[in-house]
């Protein structure tokens, strides 16, 4: 959760809705991003079904898509953060 937001204004009661609602926002988000990777994964390394267990090569590539992903989203989030950062400067 963003720790600058700013919810003085608002009673108790609305604070703790809203909190409510931004806890509910990021666990679908994560909910989301985490089936999204199952599948993408899934249907990436997963060609045929000889077995319930994985194969070392399905287990291999598994391994390497769910990296792949970390690395990506740890990429566009510094690339975000430096966007920010530049357009904060902007305005000063």
């Amino acid at each position: 959760m963003d720790k600058s937001l700013d919810l003085s204004s608002f009673n108790k009661n609305d604070r703790e809705k809203v909190l409510r609602k931004i806890n509910k926002a990021e666990y679908e988000d994560t909910m989301n991003t985490y089936n999204s990777i199952v599948e993408m994964c899934f249907n990436e390394c997963i060609s045929s079904f000889r077995s319930k267990e994985l194969d070392n090569n399905e287990n291999n590539c598994i391994l390497n898509c769910v990296k792949k992903f970390s690395v990506f989203s740890q990429r566009v989030g510094m690339k975000f953060t430096q966007n920010v950062n530049s357009e904060m400067q902007k305005k000063i």
